[in-house]
Protein backbone atom coordinates (compact mmCIF):
# COMPACT_ATOMS: atom_id res chain seq x y z
CA UNK A 1 0.00 0.00 0.00
CA UNK A 2 3.18 2.54 0.53
CA UNK A 3 4.22 2.36 -2.97
CA UNK A 4 0.33 3.08 -3.76
CA UNK A 5 0.43 6.13 -1.82
CA UNK A 6 4.47 7.07 -2.96
CA UNK A 7 2.66 6.51 -6.64
CA UNK A 8 -0.45 8.82 -5.85
CA UNK A 9 1.67 11.77 -4.68
CA UNK A 10 4.40 11.75 -7.02
CA UNK A 11 1.67 12.16 -9.74
CA UNK A 12 -0.35 14.18 -8.07
CA UNK A 13 2.73 16.63 -7.71
CA UNK A 14 3.02 16.36 -11.48
CA UNK A 15 0.14 17.21 -12.12
CA UNK A 16 -0.18 19.84 -10.21
CA UNK A 17 2.70 21.61 -12.45
CA UNK A 18 0.41 21.82 -15.33
CA UNK A 19 -1.03 24.77 -13.24
CA UNK A 20 2.66 26.61 -14.25
CA UNK A 21 1.63 26.22 -18.32
CA UNK A 22 1.61 29.63 -18.77
CA UNK A 23 5.06 29.79 -18.68
CA UNK A 24 6.25 26.81 -20.49
CA UNK A 25 3.65 24.37 -22.09
CA UNK A 26 6.38 21.89 -22.74
CA UNK A 27 8.28 21.64 -19.69
CA UNK A 28 5.00 21.92 -17.30
CA UNK A 29 3.22 19.30 -19.22
CA UNK A 30 1.51 17.43 -16.32
CA UNK A 31 0.26 14.56 -18.84
CA UNK A 32 3.84 13.99 -19.90
CA UNK A 33 5.35 14.35 -16.42
CA UNK A 34 2.40 12.11 -15.29
CA UNK A 35 3.36 9.41 -17.58
CA UNK A 36 7.71 9.50 -16.92
CA UNK A 37 7.34 9.87 -13.30
CA UNK A 38 5.01 6.64 -13.46
CA UNK A 39 7.78 4.71 -15.45
CA UNK A 40 10.58 6.10 -13.82
CA UNK A 41 8.58 4.63 -10.36
CA UNK A 42 8.31 1.16 -11.25
CA UNK A 43 11.50 0.36 -12.91
CA UNK A 44 12.95 2.17 -9.64
CA UNK A 45 10.76 -0.87 -7.76
CA UNK A 46 11.82 -3.44 -10.09
CA UNK A 47 10.23 -3.33 -13.44
CA UNK A 48 11.82 -4.31 -16.52
CA UNK A 49 12.27 -1.07 -18.54
CA UNK A 50 12.14 -2.41 -22.38
CA UNK A 51 9.12 -4.38 -20.75
CA UNK A 52 7.40 -1.34 -20.08
CA UNK A 53 8.36 0.61 -23.29
CA UNK A 54 6.73 -2.15 -25.15
CA UNK A 55 3.46 -2.16 -22.78
CA UNK A 56 3.44 2.02 -23.41
CA UNK A 57 3.92 1.32 -27.08
CA UNK A 58 0.82 -1.15 -26.84
CA UNK A 59 -1.24 1.45 -24.93
CA UNK A 60 -0.40 4.42 -27.64
CA UNK A 61 -1.23 2.12 -30.80
CA UNK A 62 -5.00 1.09 -28.91
CA UNK A 63 -5.72 4.66 -27.89
CA UNK A 64 -5.14 5.91 -31.42
CA UNK A 65 -7.98 3.30 -32.34
CA UNK A 66 -10.62 5.21 -29.90
CA UNK A 67 -11.07 6.00 -26.13
CA UNK A 68 -9.39 3.53 -23.98
CA UNK A 69 -12.42 3.79 -21.65
CA UNK A 70 -15.75 4.26 -22.05
CA UNK A 71 -17.10 7.90 -21.59
CA UNK A 72 -17.94 9.51 -17.93
CA UNK A 73 -21.61 10.14 -17.72
CA UNK A 74 -21.68 14.01 -18.42
CA UNK A 75 -19.82 13.36 -21.66
CA UNK A 76 -21.66 13.41 -24.98
CA UNK A 77 -21.58 12.05 -28.17
CA UNK A 78 -23.19 12.75 -30.97
CA UNK A 79 -22.68 8.93 -32.22
CA UNK A 80 -21.37 5.77 -31.17
CA UNK A 81 -17.94 6.26 -33.11
CA UNK A 82 -17.58 9.83 -32.55
CA UNK A 83 -14.79 11.01 -30.77
CA UNK A 84 -15.30 12.51 -26.87
CA UNK A 85 -16.16 15.69 -26.08
CA UNK A 86 -12.94 17.52 -25.24
CA UNK A 87 -13.69 18.89 -21.33
CA UNK A 88 -10.12 20.20 -20.22
CA UNK A 89 -9.84 23.95 -20.84
CA UNK A 90 -7.26 25.30 -23.73
CA UNK A 91 -3.96 25.61 -22.62
CA UNK A 92 -2.20 28.44 -22.27
CA UNK A 93 0.57 29.85 -24.55
CA UNK A 94 3.97 30.52 -23.36
CA UNK A 95 4.22 34.18 -22.39
CA UNK A 96 6.68 36.24 -23.98
CA UNK A 97 8.08 37.85 -20.93
CA UNK A 98 9.05 36.53 -17.52
CA UNK A 99 6.78 37.49 -14.70
CA UNK A 100 9.45 37.92 -12.52
CA UNK A 101 11.29 40.62 -14.37
CA UNK A 102 7.68 42.26 -14.69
Amino acid sequence: MEKVIVWAAAVGGVLQLSHLDVYDLDLFDGDRLARQTTLDLFVAWGADRALLDAAVARVDQLAESGPLAPPLPHEQYSAPSAKPTNLEPPRARALDVDPLEA
